[in-house]
């Protein structure tokens, strides 16, 4: 397996898909598609401000926002000057987010302009020296990223990284105390993008919908950087209600969604909402065919996409599968969506892995479990 760092990952990747979209913003009204000439573009000129930050290899340099362009940005910017990133869940208060700040020393965040007032609360009780916000707001003391992607840029050379320097920081929620960090190298997190890439043949064809926080190595590895480096789009929301996942799986065309099992449960929940406001007729035939497709898959007779076109229709008609992780999945839910014809690959991983052990595959999928061990994984089960 090639030793790559994720700079290389970035550079591969702009350069050889340039003109295809690389990221992708869906409202109610539009989509805006970003290429991968852009984000090397916008990756560039950040690097290009850091010039002047006098910003040491290996410095902890933070990120606290919700998934969005600007994320990955920054995330590639950090890297390419030799830092090495520390994403922040949107979702902790602020005590949680001062631990992380004064755990990791972090002198330079990048945040978005919702999290800024928070983060202005307690930027005195940290070591933070400069704050670059994602959106131009009100705030004594911050940079902000459109001024510095509006500026003019020059070629520069990229600084030696190899792939044993650290790259990531990743704090994760214990059971009891404060948050434990997790160092992940290039080489950790580039090699879990090798096996995956050896498991599912992703394209420019294919376009992923992120729903998880990209602080999580789940959603990065799985839902970005994998994706990313085989030309693959992502498409970013701004809202995680059900309806709004659903109108823009079919708005966009999603062949592929990372989820936890909560999100799965949402969605069937907005399913049986739509159900209870059809005809009576329209609830029996519904039913009947539930029914007749349960029995048939006992035959390993999948035909529900061809009994329930319209609801294959809600999720865009392209989705080849969902991949859950994050907790155990039940077995009634992987059941319940396959009878309609809807795919769930189950998978496990933990962040020391970054992140992926093991996953079930299109031609592997076994109910209940959580698949083979990725190529070149190996598994040890202990007893105690």
């Amino acid at each position: 397996m090639d030793e790559k760092t994720l700079v290389d990952v970035f550079l591969t990747a702009t350069e050889k898909f340039k003109d295809k979209v690389a990221l992708q913003i869906a409202s109610t009204d539009k989509k805006e598609a970003i290429f991968y000439f852009q984000v090397r573009e916008n990756v560039e000129r950040i690097l290009w401000a850091m010039n002047s930050w006098e910003i040491k290899k290996g410095e902890l340099i933070a990120i606290l926002s919700e998934n969005r362009p600007e994320w990955i940005y920054a995330y590639f910017a950090i890297l390419g000057r030799g830092g090495v990133v520390v994403g922040i869940d949107i979702n902790l208060k602020p005590p949680e987010i001062l631990f992380i700040l004064n755990h990791a020393e972090i002198k330079t965040i990048f945040v978005s302009g919702g999290a800024l007032p928070g983060l202005l609360e307690i930027k005195n009780q940290s070591s933070l020296r400069r704050i670059i916000c994602f959106d131009i707001l009100e705030g004594e003391g911050v940079s902000f990223l459109p001024h510095i992607l509006s500026k003019e840029y020059f070629p520069f050379s990229y600084p030696q990284i190899s792939p044993q320097d650290l790259a990531m920081l990743v704090y994760t929620s214990g059971t009891t105390g404060n948050p434990k960090a997790v160092m992940l190298t290039h080489k950790n997190i580039s090699s879990n993008i090798q096996m995956i890439h050896q498991i599912f043949n992703w394209d420019h064809r294919d376009n992923f919908l992120s729903l998880l926080p990209l602080s999580h190595m789940f959603e990065l590895t799985c839902g970005l950087l994998a994706p990313f480096s085989s030309g693959a789009k992502v498409t970013y929301i701004h809202s995680l209600r059900p309806e709004v996942i659903l109108e823009t799986m079919e708005k966009t065309k999603v062949t592929y969604v990372m989820v936890v099992p909560a999100i799965l449960r949402l969605l069937r929940l907005e399913i049986w909402r739509e159900l209870k406001e059809l005809s009576l007729k329209r609830k029996f035939i519904f039913y009947f065919f539930f029914a007749l497709c349960a029995v048939l898959r006992t035959f390993n007779l999948i035909l529900g996409k061809l009994f329930f076109r319209r609801m294959h229709r809600r999720f865009g008609n392209s989705l080849k599968f969902f991949v859950s992780g994050g907790a155990p999945l039940s077995p009634f839910l992987i059941w319940w969506f396959e009878v309609l014809g809807i795919n769930i690959l189950q998978g496990y991983g933990l962040t020391e892995a970054s992140p992926v052990v093991s996953v079930n595959t299109p031609r592997e999928n076994r109910l209940g479990s959580v698949g083979k061990p990725l190529p070149g994984v190996e598994v040890k089960i202990e007893n105690n």
